[in-house]
């Protein structure tokens, strides 16, 4: 009974901190994709790019994360 008890815990746990690491993620999304619409120069728009790119993966990679924990 108590081994049930602290499965449910661990995996409510484990399913807060995914939505977290989620919410996180999509707050530097949204910075990432502000910063890229007030620039001009090439170079930082390029590097805005590459960010986006890159928290884009990071973000698919916690949603798979996220799925698999309500699975």
């Amino acid at each position: 009974m108590f081994r049930k008890l602290k499965e449910k815990r661990a995996r409510h746990i484990a399913l807060r901190q995914a939505q977290a690491e989620l919410g996180a993620l999509h707050g530097e999304l949204m910075h990432a994709n502000a910063v890229f619409d007030r620039t001009d120069e090439p170079g930082e728009l390029d590097a805005c790019i590459l960010e986006i790119s890159a928290l884009f993966a990071r973000y698919d990679a916690a949603l798979r994360r996220w799925k698999q924990t309500i699975d």
